[in-house]
């Protein structure tokens, strides 16, 4: 789990070099794409997310790296960092997230069975592994207590 110190220089980061947008279908997007390998690494450290690798245009510019966050990941992301955004970027992630609860994407992706452990691997149905198992004792529970 992420300290408040670590949110808040992530959202620093993001704020200056960082890109928040509607990908495809409606699903949210956190980019971010700087010179500085090992920022981009302490930011994939804390957000998590999808180390997408380098860029380079031409021989005489430097060598980008890039971090991407995308679907329900970068939602959570972008609800962690909203407060200590600057006003036009929480008018873009309210935005994006306005758009995202509202399209038909992420009822595909993400179903209404969602644990919100971001930081663990997903089992089944949009959970991670305790919390798959919990719904399931519990839907056993309820299946015998209508049969007694």
């Amino acid at each position: 789990m992420a300290k408040i110190a670590e949110i808040a220089w992530l959202a620093g980061i993001l704020e200056g070099e960082g890109s928040f947008i509607n990908a495809c279908r409606g699903s949210p997007r956190v980019s971010l794409s700087m010179t500085d390998e090992d920022v981009v690494n302490m930011a994939v450290a804390i957000a998590g997310g999808k180390y997408v690798g380098t860029r380079r245009f031409t021989n005489h510019y430097k060598t980008q790296f890039i971090l991407q966050i995308c679907g329900h990941r970068a939602a959570a992301l972008m609800m962690t960092i909203y407060p200590f955004m600057g006003m036009r970027r929480k008018a873009k992630i309210k935005e994006i997230l306005t758009q995202w609860k509202q399209s038909l994407y992420r009822r595909q992706i993400a179903p209404s069975i969602f644990c919100g452990h971001i930081e663990r691997k997903h089992y089944a149905k949009n959970m991670c592994q305790s919390c798959y198992r919990n719904e399931k004792r519990r839907n056993l529970q309820k299946s015998l207590s209508i049969a007694a």
